[in-house]
């Protein structure tokens, strides 16, 4: 239970999130203006944005942690030329 409340807390305190919920927010509602949308729409949409932003955040996760490696590697080939 730990690691899905960590899980949540890092993904609410991450500032692209609450910026590409707010965008969509916004989009939906303008959207709502001309077109009517269905509830189950915008819930899909949200569903949708919230696995873009969990892989994102993967992704990055993974990028920093190889990263060190790869600069230890180029040290590494540095000092033996």
């Amino acid at each position: 239970m730990k690691k899905f409340f960590t899980g949540i807390l890092t993904y609410l305190k991450d500032w692209r999130n609450w910026l590409s919920h707010g965008l969509m927010g916004i989009a939906l509602l303008i959207l709502a203006i001309w077109v009517p949308v269905a509830l189950w729409i915008k819930l899909i949409f949200i569903g949708c944005l919230i696995c873009f932003n969990i892989l994102r955040m993967r992704h990055a996760a993974m990028r920093k942690k190889r990263v060190p490696s790869n600069e230890n590697n180029t040290e590494v080939a540095l000092k033996q030329q």
